[in-house]
């Protein structure tokens, strides 16, 4: 039993665009949450009055994010 080896050649086109544009939208939700929810996100919650409901760890992330 021969196993095949994935390599770029042996991938569909196709397939090649659905993982990048995957992988550049991860990449595009990871860059907001480090610029738009760190810098906001404690006054979007304060002017929502959810203060109460966010978590230790969340306003600990927030505070040490920030530059």
């Amino acid at each position: 039993m021969s196993v095949k080896q994935i390599t770029y050649e042996n991938i569909d086109p196709k397939v090649r665009s659905m993982i990048m544009v995957g992988l550049t939208l991860a990449m595009l939700i990871a860059c907001l949450d480090g610029t738009i929810v760190s810098t906001c996100g404690a006054t979007i919650a304060s002017e929502l009055n959810g203060t109460a409901l966010c978590t230790p760890g969340w306003s600990r992330h927030t505070c040490c994010a920030r530059p």
